[in-house]
């Protein structure tokens, strides 16, 4: 966890940007055994530009030099694939993992990077041990920035709390390594 990686009027921006377009789609799924239960708004882009000043222009590219070591590859950036969700209400996205992706071009993504783009009572992301035992749980803070591996063979089980008071904001994405 890394606070005030994006600064409030950052953040700001980047919500009135995606409302003012319009395109957040309601995303819902049923809880099955291949899919854990979704239920928020979110928009898919892609902008090889925001993923670049977003590794770039923040501590992110800073920590993952100094920081967090990886054995046998180095992180480039971050994949350009973005997602924003909200979350509002009882809107959540119940227990899964993450996995790793390749990036034409770029290599293989091994951790994910949620920016916290607003403050909410509730709404926390909670990751668990392999018995199902919580191990943290991160509130959501404007600015906050969470990183955690992805992929089968090292992601926490993990899930999106329902939101108690306000509207939650995420901007997600992965680190990618070569």
């Amino acid at each position: 966890m890394i606070d005030g990686v994006l600064t409030a009027s950052e953040c700001k921006q980047i919500i009135i940007i995606a409302e003012s377009q319009g395109a957040f789609v309601h995303y819902t799924s049923p809880n099955s055994p291949e899919y854990a239960f979704r239920d928020h708004h979110r928009v898919k882009f892609r902008s090889p530009g925001i993923a670049d000043v977003l590794w770039n222009g923040t501590d992110l590219k800073k920590a993952f030099e100094t920081r967090i070591q990886r054995i046998g590859g180095r992180a480039t950036g971050l994949n350009p694939n973005l997602k924003l969700y909200r979350y509002a209400g009882s809107e959540s996205f119940g227990k899964h993992i993450d996995c790793s992706e390749t990036v034409e071009g770029m290599g293989r993504t091994e951790y994910t990077v949620l920016f916290y783009l607003s403050s909410t009572k509730g709404g926390e992301t909670a990751f668990y041990d392999d018995d199902g035992a919580v191990v943290a749980r991160i509130v959501p803070e404007q600015g906050r920035v969470v990183l955690h591996r992805h992929g089968e063979r090292y992601c926490l089980d993990h899930e999106a709390l329902q939101v108690v008071d306000g509207v939650k904001y995420v901007l997600r994405t992965d680190v990618v390594f070569q």
